[in-house]
């Protein structure tokens, strides 16, 4: 067969034993466009060696009769012979398998159309077919055979030269693929097939069946191998060489052609010297772009005869033709702004021609493309009514093959090999305007997220009718490195060697600028003296397992970068997992922290993971991120186990809350916490990490399953959940961000981390102490007794005609007590599950008892009620939990009347304490404190309760 003609060294490399029956056909078919073919033999009988003699110029043979099976060592031999001779792209082939006739030139087509010095795409998949009880029929029916694609050429262009085949979990090494497994892997696949005839007649496939039995047993006895024998629900089909297949153009009224595109004008860089139009028309947008720029030479590509020939007259040259198949006689990186000026759309194939044109382009050189937007909100509108009516032009032009968004198209620029400068939109002046509402609540889209107001940006996208790209090429790399600095912070705990494998992991595959930080909660299994050995690694070192939330934030007040990440130390990440999670923080307005899939999570993260090895592993997640690429999902719970937080979250809502120490719910708080802050939270559903899973607390599943219980409560607690709802899935988080989106600054949705030896912070809210009662299932107010007849006798003493503030009143029951004697009252606590009981409580009693009282959810720091509104106020085992009583007292001495007073208990000092006290009292102690805000005070003892009482009369404020 005659040589193909083409720019670049191709090397296949075969293992083959005794396929005398198709190796010479397969050499045959990879003839046209093979250097040479270096052929392992190991230890053919029949008539291998005398054809692979036979092609003497072409094939390096080399033998091995050795009993002892190891495809990974015998392809490694093969990657180093195959090396020796300098390839650029290497073809992996067995002697079974053939090459269809159109085979060889359309691979030198497709390498053809990418940059030689940075391929876009290093690895090509090929498809084959398994041929079927004749050399004429192939398998076609759904599963394997009909879709079996498998990496078979690649490049070694900017490639580790250590590349090299991993062992696998097989036996022999079986499987271990046809590329190196270390090998920098961009993926494309080809409308290439193989012939495969390898299992043609049932003889052969039984014979094979039985050898990888007997070599692979474990695999077998799991029935891996039984599809090599099985014909259940065959379907044939005949084989029939096919044809190279046709384009057609399409024929546009002169008018179309006659535009000179003043805002793409305005975007042609001064100091450009070679210009290439394409679709260029009649040539006025490159006539101006030379009046512009006097020493600029414009170079044209237009499909349309006639104005071709128009152009010719006014530009410096002109090619007549179909982009897509012409070729170009230009010499690489020759051009040093090419653009594409609404082209892309009638296209049959926009991203082949972006790959062919990417060689074209200067190194710094700049591309200029625009394509009608279709996420228009005059086109969405004429779609819910049924309409999408093609036009003359315009977005819906007849002739358009292809359509876009903004996200879409920078997904295609990214795959391309391009990276983008800026984005332009053209507004739509025929819509009207549309503005964002002053406010609004999160709704539910669909069955798998909420999602509020649009962001400005959305609205401004809607509003285009035109998108402008101007983009470069991206280096290898070189895109990565212009990031801004990531801090990536690791909480560890013993499990010393996935902490390496993570680690390893980080470096191995993360291009971006970052710091590593981890923070070790008292390791014992050598972890610390591993981690002292690493350099350029920033470690913090507790004494102690201080928790996952407290560790968080010991990192996060080391951190340095714009971006942070929180990662778990059992996690192993894939190439490109950083850049591509901050793409997705980017994409959008207000993203706040993006998410990954991975094979352990819960929720709409967990994706299956179909790999059995770590090598599968990094392949499946290549694989991965190419078919699902730009794809995300909002969301307001994300898991922590690998988090990518933006800087400005953190300055916004704080770090993770403490209350939640050990580990869970701490992530779902602090994703609560950013939505009611306006963040959004994304999945990114093209990156996926492999997460050992929860190996800290897998050790002891009762003690990790009441810590769940535990936490579950806290977070009830916090943020006002019915305790009757069971499981976090049953509770609508939209509904809690709608409830405190709107409330300013309170003090649940900041959290302060403090630096080890501070005092940190305390929760000021009464959920808490309330939580830990119903916990240890006492009564939530076992002191009420003794305090509801202490407030009887003192409403009497005081005369008090007037209403009554109880300020922290719990589940409302000595409200109820002095409404029963005939007083009104108000109750005000902070949680909202208290005051939900307490009104629960009041249903119970007569109309007159509820008509002398009301209850309200709202901080003691800010009350809802007007001046001198009260005339005695009674604040029972409250003052201890309050962090900063100065604006408490202030507010009390608003709202009470200029007699009014104030009653207060709090606990004996030593005598009990939660994790919520901020504050512990003596007699002295309190009075102390009270002398700051208020005048006339009383402070006793109650020794029967072990209870401080405090009468304040005047407050000074």
């Amino acid at each position: 067969m005659k040589k193909i003609e083409k720019d670049f060294k191709l090397i296949a490399m075969m293992r083959v034993k005794n396929e005398e029956e198709w190796l010479k056909k397969s050499i045959l078919s990879m003839l046209p466009i093979t250097d040479k073919i270096v052929i392992l033999d190991d230890g053919s009988i029949d008539g291998t060696p005398e054809i692979c003699a036979a092609f003497p110029e072409l094939v390096e043979y080399h033998r091995q009769d050795e009993k002892f099976i190891d495809e990974a060592r015998d392809k490694n031999h093969l990657l180093k012979w195959a090396l020796d001779h300098n390839p650029d792209w290497i073809l992996a082939m067995d002697g079974d398998e053939v090459l269809e006739e159109l085979a060889p030139q359309t691979i030198v087509n497709e390498i053809q159309l990418l940059d030689p010095k940075n391929p876009q795409y290093t690895v090509f998949y090929l498809h084959f077919l398994y041929f079927w009880n004749s050399p004429d029929t192939y398998r076609v029916e759904p599963g394997i055979y009909s879709n079996f694609w498998q990496a078979r050429l690649f490049s070694l262009k900017n490639q580790n030269r250590h590349l090299a085949f991993l062992p696998t979990q097989h036996g022999s090494n079986f499987h271990c693929g046809s590329i190196p497994g270390n090998l920098r892997n961009l993926p494309r696949k080809l409308d290439v097939k193989v012939k495969h005839y390898g299992y043609l007649d049932s003889e052969q496939r039984e014979r094979k069946y039985r050898w990888y039995c007997n070599n692979d047993p474990e695999q077998a006895s799991q029935g891996y191998y039984e599809h090599l024998t099985s014909e259940e629900g065959m379907i044939l089909a005949n084989w029939k060489e096919r044809t190279e297949a046709s384009s057609a153009s399409f024929v546009k009224d002169t008018m179309y052609y006659q535009f000179s595109r003043p805002e793409i004008l305005e975007l042609v860089p001064e100091d450009v010297s070679y210009v290439l139009d394409i679709g260029c028309g009649f040539g006025h947008l490159g006539k101006a772009i030379k009046n512009k720029i006097s020493t600029a030479k414009v170079f044209g590509i237009e499909v349309d005869f006639m104005a071709g020939q128009a152009a010719s007259k006014l530009l410096d040259d002109v090619l007549v033709g179909n982009i897509e198949s012409l070729h170009l006689p230009y010499s690489y990186e020759r051009f040093d702004c090419i653009i594409l000026a609404d082209v892309l759309e009638h296209l049959q194939d926009p991203w082949k021609v972006l790959l062919k044109l990417h060689r074209y382009l200067a190194r710094d050189g700049v591309m200029l493309i625009s394509v009608p937007n279709i996420r228009n909100l005059g086109i969405i509108d004429q779609l819910l009514c049924g309409n999408w009516r093609y036009q003359q032009a315009g977005i819906l032009d007849s002739t358009h093959l292809r359509f876009f968004t903004a996200r879409e198209f920078r997904r295609l620029l990214k795959k391309s090999g391009y990276k983008i400068l800026h984005v332009h939109g053209i507004e739509d002046l025929s819509l009207e305007p549309l503005t964002l509402a002053s406010s609004s609540y999160f709704t539910e889209i669909g069955n798998h997220f909420e999602w509020g107001s649009l962001d400005q940006r959305t609205v401004n996208e809607l509003h285009t009718i035109q998108l402008l790209f101007q983009v470069q090429k991206a280096q290898p790399g070189e895109a990565a490195k212009e990031r801004k600095l990531t801090s990536i912070i690791i909480p560890v705990c013993n499990n010393l060697e996935l902490t390496r494998a993570c680690i390893q992991s980080i470096f191995a595959h993360t291009l971006e600028p970052f710091e590593l930080i981890i923070v070790d909660n008292g390791s014992t299994d050598g972890t610390v003296e591993y981690l002292k050995g690493i350099t350029d690694v920033q470690l913090i070192q507790n004494q102690e397992n201080e928790g996952f939330p407290r560790a968080c934030n010991q990192g996060i007040l080391h951190a340095r970068g714009e971006y942070l990440v929180i990662i778990n130390n059992d996690v192993i990440v894939p190439d490109g997992w950083l850049g591509n999670l901050i793409d997705h923080l980017d994409d959008e307005e207000r993203v706040g922290i993006v998410g990954v899939c991975s094979n352990y999570v819960g929720g709409s993260q967990k994706t299956k993971g179909y790999y059995k090895s770590l090598a599968d592993y990094y392949e499946f997640a290549r694989e991965f991120y190419w078919e699902n690429e730009g794809e995300y999902l909002l969301t307001y719970r994300l898991a922590g186990l690998c988090m990518l937080i933006s800087k400005d979250v953190i300055q916004q809502i704080g770090g993770f809350d403490e209350r939640f120490t050990p580990g869970n719910f701490e992530d779902d708080d602090f994703c609560l916490r950013a939505a009611i802050a306006n963040y959004k939270m994304v999945i990114a559903k093209d990156v996926f990490v492999h997460h050992f899973g929860s190996m800290t607390f897998k050790k002891d599943q009762e003690e990790y399953r009441k810590l769940l219980a535990i936490n579950w409560g806290k977070f009830k607690l916090k943020w006002g959940i019915d305790f009757a709802i069971d499981h976090p899935n049953n509770i609508c988080l939209a509904d809690i961000v709608s409830q405190y989106k709107y409330v300013t600054n309170p003090s649940r949705n900041y959290y302060t981390p403090v630096d080890q030896g501070e005092e940190r912070e305390k929760i000021t809210a009464f959920d808490q102490m309330f939580f830990e009662r119903q916990i240890m299932n006492k009564d939530a107010c076992d002191l009420g007794y003794w305090q509801e007849h202490f407030c009887t006798k003192l409403a009497r003493k005081e005369a008090v005609q007037g209403q009554i503030l109880d300020a922290g009143c719990g589940t409302g029951e000595i409200d109820i007590w002095l409404a029963r004697e005939g007083y009104d009252i108000t109750g005000v606590d902070i949680s909202p599950v208290a005051i939900q009981r307490a009104v629960n409580h009041l249903l119970a009693e007569s109309k007159e008892i509820q008509a002398r009282i009301k209850f309200c959810q709202f901080p003691l720091e800010r009350l809802p009620f007007s001046d001198d509104s009260f005339d005695i106020c009674f604040m029972f085992e409250v003052l201890e939990h309050i962090y900063d009583p100065e604006p408490v007292f202030k507010e009390l001495g608003r709202v009470l009347n200029s007699a009014g007073l104030i009653v207060l208990t709090v606990p004996l000092e030593d005598y009990y304490h939660d994790s919520t006290h901020v504050h512990s009292f003596t007699p002295d102690s309190l009075k102390e404190m009270l002398n700051k805000f208020a005048k006339d005070i009383q402070v006793e003892s109650f020794p029967i309760e072990h209870q401080i009482v405090a009468r304040v009369r005047k407050i000074s404020y």
